[in-house]
C-alpha cells in the first residue's frame, strides 16, 4: 500500500512538473523579429540564429525572446512568469530585459545582451529539468521500504 502511494504521488507530482516545465518552455518565442541599422530593414529570424547585440523588435502582446537591454525610451512589461505580480512594469532605456517577459505596451527595440542558454529563462527551465529528474523524498523511502 505503501509503495502504491509512494507511486501515486511520484506520478501527480511528474505531471505538475512537466506541466510547469512546458508553461515555461512556451513562454520563448520560436522567432523573432531582427532590425538591421544598416540597410533599415526588418527580418524574421529563428530565434537560434539571434546573436550578440542584435537588435530585435517587440512587437505589443509578444513575449521578449531573449535577455537584454531597452534601446528604445520605454516599454511596458509584465513579468508575472518571474514574480508572480500581474503588475506591469514600465523600463526606460538602458535598462534590462529579461526573456520569456512579455510586452503589453506599444513596439519597441532591444539589444540582445545574453541569448541560448546564459538567459534567465534557460536557467529556470534548466533548474526544473533538473528537479524533475531527482526523486521526491516520499518516493525515496517508498522504494526503500519495498527493495
Amino acid at each position: 500500500m505503501i509503495v502504491l502511494l509512494g507511486d501515486l504521488i511520484s506520478a501527480v507530482a511528474q505531471k505538475r512538473a512537466t506541466s510547469g516545465l512546458e508553461s515555461l518552455m512556451s513562454l520563448k518565442p520560436k522567432s523573432i523579429l531582427k532590425y538591421d541599422y544598416n540597410t533599415k530593414t526588418e527580418t524574421f529570424i529563428n530565434i537560434e540564429d539571434v546573436q550578440l547585440n542584435d537588435i530585435l523588435i517587440i512587437r505589443k502582446g509578444e513575449n521578449i525572446a531573449t535577455d537584454g537591454q531597452l534601446i528604445s525610451e520605454e516599454a511596458f512589461i509584465n513579468e508575472s512568469m518571474l514574480t508572480g505580480e500581474s503588475q506591469v512594469i514600465t523600463k526606460q532605456v538602458n535598462q534590462n530585459l529579461i526573456g520569456g517577459t512579455n510586452n503589453v505596451g506599444d513596439s519597441f527595440r532591444m539589444k540582445a545582451t545574453k541569448i541560448g542558454k546564459d538567459t534567465v529563462l534557460a536557467s529556470i527551465i534548466k533548474a526544473v529539468e533538473d528537479a524533475q529528474s531527482q526523486k521526491p523524498k516520499l518516493q525515496k523511502l517508498a522504494d526503500k521500504i519495498s527493495g
